[in-house]
């Protein structure tokens, strides 16, 4: 199971959202999405948030809001859980 993190930066009620358009194959081209990626071997999912949104978009969270989990079942690729965080705190 693919296991990743997506993180939502919210300021003055605006959403910071990312169009996925660097894999021609990717399940999400042409998507708008949150920041976040897959995790790292011993990485939790709150470090791997915080390394992706760095990585992403150079800024730093300062604290985030665990929002919940999301499990996708699919019939062609390898099953996914992401767990999802939501963030006005960073810099």
């Amino acid at each position: 199971m693919i296991k990743s993190t997506v993180c939502y930066l919210i300021r003055d009620d605006k959403w910071l959202m990312l169009l996925r358009n660097k894999k021609q194959h990717d399940l999400n081209h042409g998507k708008w999405i949150g920041v976040g990626g897959k995790l790292k071997e011993n990485e939790t999912p709150y470090e791997c948030m915080v390394r992706e949104v760095i990585e992403e978009t150079g800024y730093q969270v300062q604290s985030a809001q665990y929002c919940g989990v999301i499990y996708f079942h699919y019939n062609r690729h390898e099953d996914e859980v992401i767990y999802v965080y939501q963030t006005n705190d960073y810099t």
